[in-house]
């Protein structure tokens, strides 16, 4: 049985690990949103529903385009975006008024 020493180093560790991939998770997006911005293919909308799961847990994404989300080439209805979602700079293109899952 741990001892009451080696359950907080485990959780330490544990919580060391969770930001790591925190981070990881918020850098990888800005990457996957770049690649998916304006294509017209399945990747937006996966890439959309990964952005929705981050912001929900939390996770700190880049603004620094201003928008978190990826634009669809063939416009709203493939994307599933609102308007405000969709123009730069609004407070729900960078993810700040968002209904959490």
């Amino acid at each position: 049985m741990p001892t009451a020493k080696q359950l907080r180093e485990e959780n330490m560790h544990l919580r060391a690990e969770n930001d790591a991939l925190r981070k990881i998770a918020g850098d990888l997006q800005w990457m996957a949103r770049r690649y998916a911005d304006q294509r017209s293919t399945y990747a937006v909308g996966m890439m959309n529903d990964a952005t929705r799961y981050l912001l929900s847990i939390g996770v700190e994404l880049s603004t620094s385009d201003r928008i978190v989300w990826a634009l669809d080439g063939w416009g709203r209805r493939f994307d599933k975006l609102t308007e405000a979602q969709a123009t730069p700079g609004t407070p729900e293109a960078l993810g700040v008024k968002f209904k959490q899952i």
